[in-house]
């Protein structure tokens, strides 16, 4: 395995954008790390987010996906020991056994020991059409790395989604195409990954329906929680698309009866994008969902079960507004955090805050007058969260419009932010920075985003029609104190 030292960030337009970036007489901030080493290399794919970035004390490693010729992609990993001073080498993760594939959505988790982690990604191979989720652990924070493992027995598994005990206990939930509609299935492991189940899970036995969207919880002892979506092929009103939960006991070797949420009387066609969290035994669902046509609306709905997932309270509404919502929702301890972003007409978008402190019971804020992040114009999108291995750290991270990239990091569970609406990057040469991640520790958090080109200047012609759009990913460090 080859690793590099840091790698000079040379792109056109940095030099400026930094000059904005940087706040006078405010938090420190290390260098902007371009990820991919070969410039324009970084790829896209179907779905959003193909970041993702964990930390701990000085270390901190981020995924992302890089091109490997015209329809193939990389799951990439790079790691610093010095608090994003300096860089390894990029590697690709699904390499040897995966490197001609289409290889997506890679996620990393931080295991229980000190420099323990686990990747999780898709793979498909273009010819047979075969779909694996892998995983591949580190016991030195990324400098080797065990062979993958496959966590399907059939191959026609995509979109995995990850929940762990923080001694290692861990689920994983994925689509699955294999009886040709689709079906949720897991697997599980007890010893951080190191061996499975001896067979994937089938979860949702609902006949003739296409289940997708899975969203995973782990709760007291070997409890796990699983909600998804589901659409019947019975075109009924009894067969409307709905949200699906089950069950576990026995840390997902055996699922209860999937049986049918309640959402409510509310008129949106298709509940989606469920997110679960556990905490002080009570279990917090979140969905969204919107209309559009002559008026455009959307909402996000919560509900609670305080028994196991056999029944579900009323739905409360979240939010209304005429931008479609999107949330992040996450636990620990007795703290269960929601952010979102929503908006209006020329003021689209605005990130909303609620915690609540006592395990989902009562939020700190009525959900008519939730906090409010941003101090933007009305276009700041797409929040996403982080909270510290250690401490009472938060950190939430969001775009404004397509030029800016900013960060809050509260050391106080989220009550005060010790930084506030930071420009970690700004880009003004009409390039695009989307879909920001966040990790956070004791004293920093460390911000990846995405930057894609101004189409104007690739305009494509006949010869170069399949040539991809040149897209680069990066990360940079903000200190929060200690």
């Amino acid at each position: 395995m080859k690793w590099s030292l840091f790698v000079v960030l040379a792109v056109a337009g940095t030099v400026s954008a930094l000059g904005a970036a940087c706040t006078r007489g405010g938090p420190e901030m290390g260098p902007v790390q371009r990820l991919n080493e070969d410039e324009g290399n970084g790829a896209s794919f179907s779905w959003p987010y193909y970041t993702s970035v964990v930390a701990r004390g000085d270390r901190v490693a981020v995924a992302w996906m890089n091109q490997n010729g015209k329809r193939n992609r990389n799951v990439m990993v790079r790691r610093s020991l010095d608090r994003g001073q300096t860089w390894s080498a990029q590697r690709a993760l699904n390499e040897p056994d995966y490197a001609d594939t289409i290889s997506v959505v890679p996620a990393l988790h931080l295991l229980p020991g000190d420099e323990d982690l686990l990747a999780l990604w898709q793979s498909r191979r273009n010819e047979a059409g075969q779909k694996f989720v892998l995983v591949r652990r580190s016991k030195d924070f990324g400098v080797t790395w065990d062979d993958a493992t496959v966590l399907n027995r059939r191959m026609q598994a995509f979109l995995p989604v990850f929940a762990q005990h923080p001694d290692g206990r861990m689920v994983v939930a994925w689509t699955d195409e294999r009886n040709v509609f689709r079906d949720i299935y897991v697997n599980g492991s007890r010893d951080g990954g190191a061996t499975w189940l001896p067979h994937d899970v089938l979860v949702s036995k609902l006949p003739r329906s296409e289940a997708g969207a899975p969203a995973l919880t782990l709760g007291a002892d070997d409890d796990a929680f699983l909600v998804w979506e589901e659409r019947p092929h019975k075109r009924d009103e009894a067969g409307r698309p709905h949200l699906s939960t089950a069950h576990s006991d026995d840390l997902g070797a055996q699922w209860s009866r999937s049986a049918r949420v309640d959402t409510g009387d509310e008129p949106l066609p298709s509940p989606m994008w469920p997110q679960l969290a556990y905490s002080e035994g009570r279990v917090t669902l979140v969905w969204t969902g919107g209309v559009t046509g002559k008026t455009s609306q959307s909402w996000v709905w919560l509900s609670f079960s305080d028994d196991g997932g056999e029944t579900w309270s009323e739905p409360t509404q979240v939010y209304q507004g005429e931008t479609q919502a999107f949330f992040h929702l996450k636990a620990k301890g007795p703290q269960v955090y929601l952010v979102w972003h929503g908006g209006e007409g020329s003021r689209p978008g605005q990130i909303y805050w609620n915690v609540s402190d006592d395990g989902g019971r009562t939020w700190r804020h009525p959900w008519s007058a939730p906090a409010r992040l941003d101090r933007g114009d009305g276009k700041a999108m797409h929040p996403r969260m982080a909270i510290a291995p250690e401490g009472d750290n938060v950190a939430v991270t969001w775009q404004e419009g397509s030029t800016r990239v900013l960060v809050s990091v509260s050391r106080d569970l989220g009550r005060t932010w010790t930084v506030d609406n930071l420009a970690v990057m700004t880009d003004d040469e009409g390039n695009q920075l989307r879909n920001p991640q966040v990790a956070v520790t004791g004293d920093a958090a460390y911000v990846v985003w995405e930057r894609w080109p101004d189409k104007k200047k690739y305009i494509k012609s006949f010869a170069d029609v399949d040539k991809v759009l040149p897209k680069d990913d990066f990360v940079r460090r903000v200190d929060v104190g200690s």
